[in-house]
C-alpha cells in the first residue's frame, strides 16, 4: 500500500484500526513511520473470532523474512497427514492457534494478522519458487482461456493462408497441438510474438483495401472501409457487390485476424499478469519445512508464471 498517497485523516483511521497509540499531533510522515513500524511487528494469533467479526484486510508491504518454526509446532510434521490438507498447514494451525478450514472452504484458515481477522491460503513453493492455485484461480482464468482458445483456432486457420510465407506457416502450425490448459513460459512468449506478426499483416491488409460509399443518408454519402461494408452485407443478408468480389478472399482472411489478442498483442500478457489481482482478497502464507513461513499481505512480490492443468501458476520473487 502506498501510504504517501493517502490523506492525513486516512492514515489516522489506519492507526486507530491497528491500535497504534500516540498519534495526536503527529504529521503525515510521522504517521506513516508509525504504521510501517507496526506492519513489521510479528503477527499475533488470539483465539478465532466469530465469522461475523471479519473486517476488511489492509494490504501492507511485508519484508521477505522467514519466521522460524517455534516450539509450538516442533512436534507437528511438515508433511501433511490429512487428506485434502497441504504440507505445512498443520504446523501453521499450531503456530497461529487457528483451525484449518478444510477443502470445502475457499481459503485455508482465518488467523488474526496485525489485529485484523484475515483470510489466508498456505502454499509450499516448488522448484521455481512457484505454486499452484485451486478453484478460484481456475475460475478467474476461464474467460482468458476462452479467448486463447479462439486465438489458437484463428492461428490454425491462418497457417494455410496466402498472407504467410512458408517459415511463418510452419510457426503457426506448431500451435495446432497447443492447449490453453497447458501454456509454458516459452509458449506464451512465442504466442505473443505470433500475435505481433499477425497484427502487422492485419494492418497491411487494412491499408490495402479501398474506402467505399455504399449508402447515403440525409447528410450525403456514407464512407466506410470495404471490410466493414462486407460485414454489413453479411449481417443484413445483402449480396456483396460483384465489383469487389476480388477482395473477398482477403476480407475472409481479415476476419480471422480480428481476434482481440491479434489486434492488441500486449493484451495477452497483460491479461495473464493481471490474474495475480485475484489474490488481493487473500493473504498468502508461504511455508518451508526448514526455513519456517512468510506472511505475504500484498501481491507485489507475486507474478503470473504459466498455465498448468487449467490453473494459473504463480511465482514468488525473493
Amino acid at each position: 500500500m502506498n501510504y504517501s498517497n493517502m490523506k492525513k485523516e486516512e492514515l489516522k483511521v489506519i492507526c486507530k484500526e491497528r491500535k497504534i497509540k500516540g498519534i495526536t499531533g503527529k504529521n503525515k510522515e510521522e504517521l506513516i513511520k508509525m504504521i510501517k513500524q507496526r506492519d513489521s511487528t510479528p503477527i499475533s494469533a488470539p483465539k478465532v473470532e466469530a465469522e461475523t467479526d471479519v473486517k476488511t484486510k489492509a494490504h501492507v508491504k511485508v519484508e521477505m523474512n522467514w519466521i522460524p518454526w517455534s516450539e509450538k509446532s516442533k512436534d507437528i510434521p511438515f508433511k501433511s497427514t490429512i487428506t485434502g490438507v497441504g504440507d505445512g498447514e498443520q504446523k501453521m494451525e499450531r503456530e497461529l492457534d487457528t483451525p484449518i478450514l478444510g477443502q470445502n472452504s475457499a481459503y485455508d484458515m482465518m488467523p488474526i494478522i496485525n489485529g485484523i481477522k484475515t483470510k489466508c491460503d498456505i502454499k509450499k513453493l516448488d522448484t521455481q519458487n512457484d505454486f499452484n492455485t485451486g478453484k478460484e484461480g481456475r475460475d478467474v482464468l476461464r474467460p482468458i482461456k476462452t479467448k486463447i482458445l479462439l486465438l489458437l483456432e484463428s492461428i490454425c486457420l491462418l497457417s494455410e493462408s496466402t498472407i504467410c510465407i512458408s517459415e511463418e506457416k510452419e510457426t503457426l502450425k506448431s500451435f495446432m497441438t497447443v492447449s490453453p490448459d497447458e501454456l509454458a513460459v516459452g509458449t506464451i512468449k512465442k504466442l505473443k510474438s505470433v500475435c505481433e506478426m499477425l497484427n502487422m499483416k492485419r494492418k497491411n491488409i487494412l491499408e490495402s483495401i479501398p474506402i467505399v460509399q455504399p449508402f447515403t443518408d440525409i447528410s450525403g454519402p456514407v464512407s466506410m472501409t470495404l471490410d466493414i461494408y462486407y460485414t454489413v452485407c453479411e449481417k443484413m443478408g445483402r449480396p456483396f457487390p460483384e465489383e469487389y468480389s476480388s477482395y473477398k478472399p482477403t476480407l475472409e482472411i481479415l476476419n480471422h485476424l480480428e481476434n482481440i489478442y491479434i489486434q492488441h498483442p500486449n493484451l495477452l500478457t497483460d491479461d495473464l499478469n493481471n490474474l495475480v489481482n485475484f489474490l488481493n482478497d487473500t493473504t498468502l502464507i508461504i511455508v518451508d519445512e526448514k526455513k519456517g513461513y512468510i506472511v505475504m499481505s500484498d501481491v507485489s512480490r507475486i507474478k503470473f508464471l504459466r498455465i498448468t492443468r487449467g490453473h494459473p501458476r504463480f511465482q514468488i520473487l525473493f
